[in-house]
């Protein structure tokens, strides 16, 4: 069962349980939104809420292995960050050729400064992601450069670019 792209939102650690109030864990609604535009695009993806899960880094290394994803995209808050970029070592530990995308408020917040800091974080994308990450897996899937990319902040000679 292959799947073109796996959405990601991060765990969170316990030092962000012991000081955030949890009533409950509610729906991703911003991978939903990216999943509903991918659906339309008819591109194949999953969600993967890691907040429900015991070991968070074993349930994305099965669904990894199960889906085979060419992009795997990690939406994550402030609170969140630091579990962000292990996913993002542990995706590119089981196949370094998957593209891994960070995305959400806090690299949207700060991203040259995250893009600068994560070195397994391929690319950025800043603002809202829809058209950005439909964009970004068409360029993919034709080989095509990312430089026009609105919305995508990206490497090059060492520098982060920041597109529009």
């Amino acid at each position: 069962m292959n799947s073109d792209i796996l959405l990601v939102q991060p765990h969170q650690g316990d030092s962000v349980k012991n000081k955030t109030f949890f009533p409950g864990v509610e729906i991703p609604l911003n991978l939903t939104y990216l999943s509903a535009h991918l659906d339309r695009e008819k591109i194949s993806n999953k969600i993967l809420d890691l907040r429900l899960f015991a070991d968070p880094f074993l349930e994305l290394e099965m669904m990894i292995n199960r889906l085979d994803p060419r992009i795997v995209g990690i939406s994550s808050y402030t609170s969140e960050i630091e579990n962000a970029k292990s996913l993002s070592k542990l995706v590119k530990t089981i196949n370094r050729n998957i593209l891994v995308i960070i995305g959400g408020y806090h690299a949207s917040a700060i991203p040259e400064q995250l893009l600068a800091e994560s070195p397994h974080f391929d690319l950025l994308v800043h603002g809202e992601g829809e058209l950005t990450l439909t964009e970004i897996f068409r360029k993919l899937e034709n080989g095509s450069s990312f430089s026009d990319v609105d919305g995508l902040a990206s490497r090059h000679n060492g520098s982060v670019i920041l597109n529009g």
